[in-house]
């Protein structure tokens, strides 16, 4: 599995440094902190039907006409026999279903792998290798199958009301479900994370082992294209694409950045900022003074159609992108990641975001004893004392947000790993959600 290098976010870090007169033009507003929701209600989404039966569990997908929740199996049974024994007869076609779609793909996907295999792609093949086996042993099994949880399929007019749970309810639940705590869907969230403490259980992020518990469900194209790029990303060659909103450039084990090009257009566009600022003293009301742009946290129109390019020449189906997001405040900005894919129709879309926040407020000793070495960090430093002035506090301000920028591309690695975790545990399951 893959992760850019301590070089490529080094590589952003020099664009801050590049831009840090800039960044200091303007302030802005400290970001409000979130309001921690004090709440009594149970985990996890409620479903209320007008018979008065009341289920809880995880939304799974919601239209007008109908929706689907994850249900304990034996809760349900309790609650409505009926309804358990028709859910568990369409979870078991639906799993089936599924078992042979992608049992299927994976045998198709693989016979058109060149023979014999590219050595690069021998971790690939063996984990498609190991999820066929899996699916077909799943397959011996099936008259077997008996699974802990159901899918509920309920239609509009069944249903009273709804009651959404937060995304921080349903992790929780979902960990309570994975440590097997009794009736967790009907206790609340404060109640869950006391159990789930007193089991030495850290409710971060996503259970990965409960995943294979959850009943396979069929896939689009789509979603399948989407989670073959995902594997491809981490167990074959992964695409990199690195920068601003205005370039992006490759980055990884490909191909290292160009950070000579990428430079030369920011110092570029700083020497016309400060010449701006010049002229519009001249005029009344400081009326040509650059003012500082609203951030722009998408690559432009050109530089993703570029990316985009690059990714359908090498026949790959997917790419991630780092973006750095000025905001204009010399203490703030923001990391964006994201993971496109290709889909069926030729277009791409985004499956993966992430926005990490960029403090440097913080000081960071370590990571910025760790910049200041770098050899490109500091070819970038002698390039701008030669400019002459007082300059000290400004290089002391740019590479306290370069750590800052290291650290919150750090977090956003860390957020896209386990979002990958949670789609290559298996090939079966869950459903990939593609966002509009």
């Amino acid at each position: 599995m893959h992760t850019l290098t301590n070089n490529a976010a080094r590589s952003l870090c020099l664009v801050v440094i590049a831009l840090m007169p800039t960044l200091a033009y303007s302030q802005q507003p400290k970001p409000r902190q979130p309001r921690v929701r004090q709440t009594t209600r149970s985990a996890g989404d409620l479903i209320e039907l007008k018979s008065n039966v009341r289920l809880r569990g995880i939304l799974e997908s919601e239209t007008n006409r109908s929706l689907t929740i994850l249900v304990p199996a034996e809760a349900l049974k309790s609650v409505d026999k009926r309804l358990f024994e028709s859910s568990l007869a369409l979870t078991r076609k639906e799993h089936h279903t599924s078992l042979d779609q992608v049992l299927d793909r994976l045998r198709k996907h693989v016979a058109d792998m060149p023979d014999p295999p590219d050595p690069a792609d021998a971790i690939l093949l063996a984990f498609l290798r190991s999820e066929i086996t899996h699916a077909e042993k799943q397959l011996e099994d099936i008259d077997s199958f008996s699974p802990d949880f159901l899918w509920v399929t309920l239609n509009a007019d069944v249903i009273r009301r709804t009651e959404p749970a937060s995304p921080a309810d349903r992790q929780m639940l979902l960990w309570a479900w994975s440590e097997n705590i009794p009736d967790a869907q009907n206790c609340t969230t404060a109640e869950l994370l006391t159990l789930l403490k007193a089991r030495n259980v850290e409710p971060i992020d996503w259970p990965l082992a409960f995943i294979k518990r959850i009943p396979a469900q069929t896939q689009t194209a789509d979603e399948w294209i989407a989670r073959m790029a995902l594997v491809k990303y981490a167990f074959g060659k992964p695409l990199n694409f690195q920068g601003t909103s205005q370039a992006l450039v490759r980055s990884g084990n490909v191909e290292p950045l160009d950070v000579a090009s990428l430079f030369g257009d920011m110092i570029k566009g700083q020497i016309e900022t400060q010449l701006g600022d010049l002229f519009g003293e001249l005029l009344p009301d400081n009326a040509g003074r650059p003012q500082p742009a609203a951030p722009v946290t998408s690559p432009s129109a050109a530089s993703l159609e570029k990316a985009i390019r690059i990714a359908e020449s090498e026949n790959s189906f997917g790419f991630r992108s780092t973006i750095l997001d000025l905001t204009g405040s010399p203490t703030r900005g923001n990391v964006v990641v994201r993971f496109h894919t290709k889909r069926e129709d030729g277009t791409w879309k985004v499956i993966f975001e992430k926005t990490e926040p960029i403090d440097a407020l913080k000081v960071r000793p370590d990571a910025e004893a760790l910049l200041l070495d770098d050899p490109q960090v500091k070819q970038t430093l002698e390039l701008a004392r030669t400019i002459g002035g007082d300059i000290d506090e400004q290089i002391t301000r740019a590479v306290r947000y370069g750590a800052a920028t290291m650290a919150a591309q750090q977090a956003s690695d860390r957020a896209f790993i386990t979002y990958e975790s949670i789609y290559l545990e298996t090939l079966c399951g869950p459903r990939l959600s593609l966002l509009p």
